[in-house]
């Protein structure tokens, strides 16, 4: 995995729920299939394209294996 390049792509999507001190963020890459058939494939549980959360700093250090951008 190479450095985390979320924070700066234009993809990066984030939303702060009312009352909530953390901040989701997830990607919002058109190429949403991908991201589904990696996660299917791979048998992960969690929300497809879900990055973390965060509070002051953003959650990752290194970019996801799913990016499309890294494919």
């Amino acid at each position: 995995m190479s450095k985390c390049m979320c924070i700066s792509c234009e993809c990066l999507r984030s939303h702060k729920r009312l009352g909530n001190t953390r901040t989701e963020y997830y990607c919002g890459h058109e190429n949403q299939r991908y991201i589904d058939a990696y996660y299917r494939q791979k048998k992960i549980q969690s929300m497809p394209g879900f990055i973390g959360f965060g509070k002051a700093e953003f959650p990752r250090k290194t970019t996801p294996k799913w990016c499309p951008k890294e494919k």
